[in-house]
């Protein structure tokens, strides 16, 4: 357990503890603490407080109106989510992070009373499934953002929340890995007449063929603003290429797609931006400093493990390499990095100084430094 300075994370009405490993005794800590007062922003994303550390948070009486919550990655169950929906000090509550926990549909009627008012859920690898998608719709969400990759919901689920008016205000919801397939598609379709239009939708691992594809296209969802169409990891074949070549419903967004022939690709180009992630078979691949997964080169945050790995992702002839490689601590929390190409720490989240400099300063000097940015 790490508990930092609280004066040296406060940031005036931000505090940010990301991958502090608080566990409940360091959550207890936090909530003995005054300043609690003055933070309007939470960010406690994997520290693994559990119900017992949530509990004894919100129930700190300097805790004052928080606004943003992040309680992604801490062991929290459905159960220990009452303490959420009841705490005076989120009355003002409009963004809350629930991602990677150990939550089920359930939840989702826990949360019910909250859910009207926020803003901003993300509920990702959380199996809420179709009934907790139901619930969703059903307890009235009408938030600008939703995350629900990995939360195995099926067309039923989907169909509930479009029906429901729960994603008709969304900037675009996340539904990657999702087993939606082609009847999702055509449900994802009925979006067009909801909505002003999405920055961002990510479909990717969904089961979605070129058939599904044609449809969405066709449907006029992805016409007005859309930037970033994710469709990677789906049975797309040749066919699809070729729909996303052709078809005129193609929207000026970027796309991201796994291995493309060079010729299918100069056709894609020539219509729209495409990022392509590079093939496993080629002798290079990006891999997730922290789980070694292979990655897309604009990935911001890896969909395994999802730390951010943009900047760590390392190049390599062999990903499996990485597995063997040196660990070397991190300068600042001394906690084992998962790969010498790695800069941000999976402990602390801090970016850490360059292995150049803790060769020529030494390590002791390195902790001592700032982390670069």
């Amino acid at each position: 357990m790490l508990i930092p300075r609280f004066s040296a994370v406060l940031n005036r009405d931000r505090l940010e503890l990301r991958g502090w490993r608080l566990t409940p005794t360091g959550a207890r800590r936090l909530a003995d603490e005054p300043a609690l007062a003055t933070v309007r922003a939470l960010d406690l994303t994997g520290n693994e407080i559990g119900d017992d550390g949530l509990a004894a948070l919100l129930a700190s009486p300097h805790l004052g109106r928080v606004t943003e919550l992040r309680l992604a990655e801490n062991k929290l169950t459905s159960a220990g989510l009452r303490a959420l929906a009841e705490a005076p000090a989120l009355a003002e509550l409009g963004e809350l992070d629930l991602a990677g926990n150990t939550l089920g549909p359930d939840a989702i009627a826990v949360l019910a009373p909250l859910l009207p008012r926020l803003q901003i859920l993300d509920l990702g690898d959380n199996r809420i499934g179709d009934a907790g998608a139901r619930a969703l719709a059903d307890a009235g969400f009408r938030g600008e953002e939703l995350g629900l990759a990995f939360t195995d919901i099926g067309p039923a689920g989907l169909a509930a929340l479009v029906d429901g008016g729960a994603l008709a205000r969304t900037s675009g919801p996340s539904l990657i890995g999702d087993p939606l397939g082609d009847e999702g598609a055509a449900i994802f379709a009925r979006l067009a007449g909801q909505t002003d239009g999405f920055s961002s939708v990510d479909l990717g691992w969904t089961g979605l063929t070129a058939h599904g594809l044609e449809r969405l296209l066709a449907s006029g969802v992805f016409s007005r603003g859309i930037s970033h169409l994710g469709l990677r990891g789906n049975p797309l074949g040749e066919a699809g290429l070729r729909v996303l070549a052709t078809h005129p419903g193609l929207p000026k967004a970027t796309l991201h797609l796994d291995d493309v022939p060079p010729a299918l690709l100069a056709e894609i180009r020539a219509r729209t931006r495409a990022i392509v992630a590079p093939p496993v078979a080629d002798g290079r691949v990006l891999a997730c400093p922290y789980c070694y997964e292979a990655l897309d080169l604009a990935t911001a945050k890896c969909p395994h493990c999802r730390l951010d790995a943009t900047r760590d992702a390392p190049t390599d002839e062999n990903a499996d390499r990485l597995r063997d490689a040196p660990r070397r601590p991190c300068p600042h929390c001394g906690g084992a990095m998962h790969a010498r190409y790695a800069s941000r720490c999976p402990h602390c989240a801090r970016w850490a100084v360059s292995a150049d400099k803790i060769a020529r300063d030494g390590a002791a000097s390195a902790r001592s430094s700032p982390p670069t940015s």
